[in-house]
């Protein structure tokens, strides 16, 4: 139980997808889940969102242009 952090850097691939669909069938309902990616590459997190709404997770992005970019996860109930 805790949080966890999944990094993604650059382009997201099919691999980072895999990758982090890997992590989230081992997150229990107590465990926050956050991606971490730089803010010019957010625009491609549409794919992060998609995999975490398949696999019952919401989620909320955090973050601005200079600082970063996360998208926070949490199981749903």
């Amino acid at each position: 139980m805790g949080d966890l952090y999944f990094h993604v850097g650059g382009t997201i691939t099919g691999h980072d997808l895999k990758r982090l669909q890997r992590v989230l069938s081992e997150i229990d309902n107590n465990e926050k889940l956050t991606i971490v990616m730089e803010a010019s590459d957010s625009i491609q997190a549409d794919a992060l969102f998609g995999l975490l709404e398949r696999q019952g997770f919401s989620h909320y992005a955090k973050g601005g242009h200079h600082d970063g970019y996360t998208v926070i996860a949490r199981r749903q109930h």
